[in-house]
Parts: C-alpha cells; structure tokens; sequence
C-alpha cells in the first residue's frame, strides 16, 4: 500500500531525491530531499536517510540505520542494524560494518574494511583499507587505522592513536 502517494508504498522519499528504479525500499525508510540512491540499493526496514546523502550502486543498509548529512556510502557496502554514519563521513567500497556502529562525523572507511558489532567511531578518523576493527572497541577522535590494520575486540584506542599499516595478506 502506498499510504502518501509517493509511489514508495510506506517508505516516506521525498519529491527531490533521486532513486534507481531498481533500489529496493522496505517499509518505513525515509529519504530526504538531495539524496541520490544508486542500483540495486536495498534500504532495509526502518532506515532514514538524510539530506544530500549519496548510497552507491549495490549497498545494503541495514534495518534502524541512520545515513546523515552529506555522508557517501559504497559501492558494495553492507552497513548493519542500528548503524549511525556521522555527517559528511565516506565510506569506502565493499566495506562491511555489523550491527549497532556509530561513526562521528567527517570520519573515513576504506575499501574493504570491516567494522565489527557496538564499535564506535570518533569524529574524524580514518580507517585504512582492509583494516579490521574488533567488536566492541572504542577509537576516540582524530585516529588513523592503517591500510590492513586490526585492532582487537574490545580495545579502546585514546584521541589521535595511529595504528600502523601492514602488509596486506
């Protein structure tokens, strides 16, 4: 059923975003006006995404996820459940982020990375290519996660911590 008209059924998309005809909306997303939804996007249940947000060509976000102002998200990136993606944060191609991560604003995640559940990120960090980042773990403002980095689960990492690259297996 198309409660307001908007040819979305329930999801509420506003007149000035744009969206593949071959996204997928689920019931109670809402889109704001600027955003650009690429092909084959799936919007899961509930998800909001906010003004002049960009979701590229075959992404999935997750159920309860919020996609803020002016953020950038894929190509081929699965974002989880319960997802906050700060202002004008960039996420990468085919990275992965699980359920209930928060990323500040301005906040960067490159190609392949994985973010694992309850993480959270502090404005302005910079997560590297194919870094893993353990559940649970708290990185504070202004870190820098190497190209192929990991930081165990649970780890807390204190405002500016950088974690070297490593060679990629």
């Amino acid at each position: 059923m198309d409660a307001n008209g908007d040819g979305y059924g329930d999801a509420c998309v506003s007149p000035q975003a744009t969206i593949a005809r071959t996204a997928l909306l689920e019931s109670g997303v809402r889109v704001d006006r600027g955003v650009v939804i690429g092909p084959y996007v799936v919007l899961k249940k509930d998800a909001i995404i906010r003004q002049n947000a960009k979701i590229k060509r075959h992404s999935v976000i997750g159920e309860r996820t919020t996609v803020n102002k002016a953020v950038s998200v894929g190509p081929f990136a699965a974002i989880g459940s319960d997802n906050v993606l700060g202002q004008q944060t960039q996420v990468g191609k085919e990275v992965t982020t699980q359920q209930s991560v928060r990323v500040d604003q301005k906040s960067t995640i490159q190609k392949k990375a994985v973010v694992e559940d309850g993480v959270t990120l502090g404005q302005q960090t910079q997560v590297g290519k194919r870094a893993k980042i353990g559940a649970r773990s708290q990185i504070d403002a202004y870190s820098i996660i190497g190209n192929c980095a990991t930081v165990p689960a649970d780890s807390v990492l204190l405002e500016g911590t950088v974690v070297s690259s490593v060679a990629c297996p």
